[in-house]
């Protein structure tokens, strides 16, 4: 009887300290980047396991009958909005109009086409510019674009194997050595209009683009927000056996987190700004770097719709790499546009999926 008091009292504090931090992490994704609390913004990727192991925990009270469960169920509840954001089980019948064209535009962060090789990988821009035409989207925006001085993977060699896509714009914002790098939108229809967007970024960029779509004026912006520039050591957690550099470690790790999601949450708003000036039906899409339950996502979503938690369904991960699972690529419209579905193709030569969505106009 002793022992089981015991181990009811020690899973009641784990329970509670578990309770403690997802809340701690709800909170966090409204605040401010210049708030003084915002250092604890970096714990929103943790957001998911908290929410599974409270889960676990309502389970295991439930089935052992105890009250305990309670607080666990109140903790996801107070939680419910990010966890709607984060994985969605229920979503919008679509509702396509009858003799309305349905188009598709393609949001997807190629690497740079993988131009420098890492171990055993090969350069493998050639397979990644034959899927994009295999997908047949009418609009691709392509983030971590990317063209060489040097054949096969000249600027000329890109639009040549998109000779579908006659349209475009190109927003190169840094080259590095022979290559040069930045953010596009390519389309089969014509591009009447082109606008550098100003976002506190030296790397990461957003353009946007006016496509006339039969006869159909939509604004398509293609945006790429600040990555948490993690190095291989940083991701590989599993090399870490000196206890000792652990502290180290992860006042690194947080370091580079926090940084990167203030400027993120700046990036939104400074977005925000210019795409709220607009009347125009108007699809935002992108690479945003940071998962639903974050300051950057809410900051978006006041004013447009995310598309997946409209159409799509379960986690809908976008990142890939090793064992990280993450949902940061993105499709947002406003209520203009008329989204019909959404996919993320899982194919993985790059670290992202492409993201489709297919959408009717006014």
């Amino acid at each position: 009887m002793k022992l089981k008091w015991l181990t009811n009292a020690f899973l009641l504090l784990l329970n509670s300290i578990v309770l403690v931090i997802l809340l701690v992490i709800n909170y966090v994704s409204v605040l401010s980047p210049d708030s003084v609390w915002s250092v604890l913004a970096p714990t929103n990727i943790l957001f998911t396991a908290f929410v599974s192991i409270n889960l676990l925990f309502v389970l295991w009270w439930i089935i052992h009958l105890k009250w305990y469960a309670i607080f666990s169920v109140l903790a996801l509840l107070l939680c419910y909005t990010n966890i709607s954001n984060t994985f969605i089980i229920w979503s919008e019948k679509p509702f396509p109009e009858e003799n309305k064209p349905i188009y598709s535009v393609v949001s997807y962060n190629i690497h740079h086409f993988k131009f420098f090789p890492k171990e055993k990988e090969t350069k493998t821009g050639n397979h990644i510019l034959d899927y994009l035409v295999e997908l047949d989207a009418d609009i691709i925006c392509l983030q971590e674009f990317a063209y060489s001085d040097y054949e096969p993977f000249t600027l000329s060699d890109i639009k040549n194997q998109l000779s579908d896509y006659p349209y475009n714009h190109i927003e190169i914002l840094y080259k590095d050595r022979h290559i040069s790098k930045g953010i596009a939108t390519f389309s089969k229809h014509k591009i009447t209009n082109k606008q550098h967007i100003s976002i506190p970024a030296e790397y990461h960029g957003a353009i946007s683009s006016d496509v006339l779509l039969d006869g159909k004026k939509i604004r398509i912006i293609n945006f790429h927000f600040e990555s948490n520039r993690l190095t291989s050591k940083d991701k590989d957690i599993k090399r870490l056996t000196d206890r000792n550099k652990i502290p180290s470690f992860a006042k690194r790790l947080q370091s580079k987190l926090h940084t990167a999601s203030r400027k993120r949450g700046k990036q939104a708003d400074a977005l925000m700004t210019f795409a709220t000036n607009s009347s125009m039906p108007t699809i935002i899409c992108g690479d945003m770097n940071d998962v639903p339950s974050s300051y950057t996502y809410r900051t978006i979503t006041q004013h447009y719709t995310d598309n997946f938690k409209q159409v799509g369904k379960g986690f809908g991960n976008t990142f890939h790499e090793n064992f990280y699972r993450y949902r940061i690529d993105y499709t947002f419209t406003n209520k203009q546009i008329n989204p019909l579905k959404i996919k993320t193709h899982p194919y993985d030569i790059s670290d992202h999926f492409p993201l489709q969505l297919d959408f009717q106009t006014p």
